[in-house]
């Protein structure tokens, strides 16, 4: 009589989840129809962002649904200097698979594409523009897209004063790429201060360059 094999033990060096926020549901989280979402430029991504993953997840495990970070398309040589496959690469490596790749250009082609698997939606956003994205979304659904409910929820409260993590913005990160590497690291999300020198390249190689795409106005820093 063959002896029955032993199993194989996985070690934990082949995979380190402690690496990634935890953002998985279980399945009957899943089930429930709920996409609760960022919609943002990272451009490039700070650890201000590292908060707002944070705050999705949270956000998630509250409504019983899914956590999407999406990112947006646009490319120009003042705000957007990183490419989407560029944005998508580092966002992925700091934040794990909450980071989704879609091709929407605009938060309207997004809710389309979520209509398609989700009844409920949750957009996670700036204080700023709460107001503006729940007014927007919700006076399009029924027209463009179709939801049981289009919910907008705030990120938390955003000081361009401050020095801390609440300060931090795309527009002080463009400029640290130039200047101040060192703020520029400190700033960056943990998982990626290894990669500071190469994200600044890219920054101020962006910043430099003699054409620029469509830019839209639905864009987040």
């Amino acid at each position: 009589m063959a002896k029955p094999e032993k199993k194989k033990k996985v070690s934990g060096k082949e995979h380190d989840s402690s690496k990634y926020i935890n953002t998985e549901p279980t399945l009957d989280e899943a089930a429930k129809g709920t996409a609760v979402v960022a919609w943002g430029r990272m451009n490039p991504i700070t650890s201000g962002h590292e908060k707002l993953v944070k705050k999705v997840a949270a956000v998630a495990k509250t409504e019983k649904g899914m956590p999407h970070i999406f990112l947006t398309h646009s490319v120009d040589k003042k705000k957007n200097p990183l490419s989407y496959d560029t944005k998508i690469k580092y966002a992925q490596k700091a934040f794990g698979p909450i980071v989704k790749k879609s091709n929407a250009k605009t938060i309207f082609q997004l809710m389309k594409q979520l209509e398609t698997r989700f009844n409920r939606v949750v957009l996670v956003a700036g204080s700023d523009r709460v107001k503006e994205f729940n007014d927007t979304l919700n006076k399009y659904n029924g027209k463009e897209y179709k939801f049981d409910e289009i919910k907008v929820v705030s990120a938390g409260q955003r000081d361009e004063e401050a020095d801390d993590v609440s300060g931090i913005s795309g527009t002080k990160m463009r400029g640290y790429a130039a200047t101040d590497m060192k703020k520029f690291t400190a700033n960056l999300p943990k998982r990626l201060k290894s990669d500071a020198e190469e994200i600044a390249a890219s920054v101020r190689k962006g910043m430099n360059m003699s054409e620029s795409e469509e830019i839209h106005i639905d864009d987040m820093e």
